[in-house]
């Protein structure tokens, strides 16, 4: 149940986060960068004098995959209980 419990809150904020970088009308590139627990987000508009790495429809639907994935693994978790 813990592990459900981790896979849904951790692919949630992935799946959110996603949602946020497609519907974002600013974020035309986003940059992922990642320190020891958290990975975060930075969206930048065109023009702007630093861009990031994806552009922004790519890391949005990037994110939620990589969401509903770790959300699917909590409860293949969930069923082996």
């Amino acid at each position: 149940m813990f592990l459900f419990l981790l896979g849904l809150f951790a692919g949630g904020s992935f799946v959110i986060s996603g949602i946020g970088i497609l519907f974002d009308g600013r974020c035309d590139t986003v940059s992922f960068s990642m320190s020891s627990r958290i990975v975060s987000t930075t969206c930048f508009e065109d023009g702007a004098y630093m861009a990031g790495s994806l552009p922004g429809w790519v890391g949005g639907l990037g994110s939620i995959i990589v969401g509903v994935v770790i959300i699917l693994i909590g409860l293949g978790a969930l069923a082996r209980n």
